[in-house]
């Protein structure tokens, strides 16, 4: 699958919110990413970035990776980035700025048509299937300007060729979100919710790729594989230490055997000029 390409932000510090394996995972899965997507997004707002420079708004950003990078490539643009909880750097560029929000189910601190981009990725366990259809799309569509660009990306707990224990793992993880209300598959429903709302163009995009998921799928598999350790110790933390340790090993000698795919989807839409 090729080499993975670290932009590791060795140069800014970060507060003691997170750990610094929780803050290499980050990193990793973003390197992950931007590997298999070949870039950072989908959207056809190059031009914009580059030139005048455009206002860009980060949702659950995190430690700030993907603004942080993209402030690099991008220097004529402002990038903001906001999250539920603190974890954004101490040290960051002059055209990043990180603020605290910390209920995404509220209005966001932001004035109407605001920015020219939003991104959000891994956004599926803050909203409800029912805030997905009648709450956070519209409040993206208030901070959006006329012609600006939305875009989420996901990785949904599916995939290619699972063993049984990582069906079973992914079974149990969809029937306690859906419990709560929450929608792990929200990515194969963005689509026609995106086109069901007004002020948005009807031609939506959807892609997506596949990840491997272990080192026969190179350091790409590598990388993702401890991405979803990760995501697995902390779904199964409830359980006693050896059962846990047990599961685990399972499902990493499943993702060996069987060659494992996860997917990670990208939804991308215009909203329309005035």
């Amino acid at each position: 699958m090729g080499n993975i390409k670290s932009k590791k932000m060795h140069d800014y510090t970060f507060s003691k919110t997170l750990t610094e394996h929780e803050i290499d995972s980050y990193q990793v899965l973003h390197d992950v990413l931007r590997t298999i997507w070949n870039g950072n997004y989908m959207s056809p707002i190059t031009p914009l970035l580059k030139s005048s420079g455009a206002r860009v708004l980060d949702i659950a950003c995190g430690p700030g990776n993907w603004a942080c990078e993209m402030s690099s490539d991008y220097p004529n643009s402002t990038f903001i980035g906001i999250e539920t909880i603190q974890m954004f750097p101490i040290q960051k560029p002059n055209n990043v700025e990180f603020k605290l929000h910390e209920d995404f189910n509220t209005r966001f601190p932001f004035e109407d048509n605001s920015f020219d981009f939003i991104h959000m990725r891994f956004c599926w366990f803050y909203f409800t299937f029912d805030q997905w259809r009648t709450t956070i799309i519209k409040e993206l569509i208030r901070l959006l300007k006329p012609g600006g660009w939305l875009e989420f990306i996901e990785i949904t707990p599916d995939g290619e060729n699972l063993g049984p224990v990582t069906t079973n793992f992914i079974e149990d993880l969809k029937t306690r979100a859906q419990s709560r209300h929450l929608d792990p598959m929200i990515a194969y429903n963005l689509s026609s919710i995106l086109k069901s709302t007004s002020n948005l163009s009807s031609k939506v995009y959807h892609e997506f790729r596949k990840i491997p998921c272990g080192s026969w799928g190179g350091n790409v598999g590598l990388h993702h594989e401890q991405a979803v350790k990760g995501l697995i110790i902390k779904c199964i933390e409830h359980l006693p230490q050896k059962t846990a340790q047990k599961m685990i090993d399972q499902i990493l000698h499943e993702f060996k055997d069987l060659r494992t795919y996860s997917y990670c989807h990208r939804i991308y839409v215009q909203k329309l000029e005035l």
